[in-house]
């Protein structure tokens, strides 16, 4: 595999949504975790290795997903409970 380009925008907005996920807006976790699949199945059927800055945005989308999804259900059990 060789190397992703240096200057890759989509690469930026991958990790720029990844950190809005985790830190401001949640509803950006999922868009980093999709758009990060997407940028990483292009990648390997273009047979080059995905920019670092997309796989800590696609990880961070996860992980902000996950965070997105467990509080919606806390949220959900607490207006149960009350």
């Amino acid at each position: 595999m060789t190397m992703a380009p240096r200057e890759d925008s989509e690469a930026n907005m991958i990790f720029i949504l990844g950190i809005l996920g985790l830190v401001v807006c949640a509803i950006c976790a999922p868009i980093a975790w999709a758009k990060g699949q997407s940028y990483r199945t292009t990648c390997r059927v273009m047979g080059v290795a995905p920019s670092g800055m997309a796989t800590a945005g696609w990880i961070m989308g996860i992980i902000g997903t996950v965070v997105f999804a467990l509080s919606i259900v806390v949220i959900i059990a607490a207006a149960a409970l009350s």
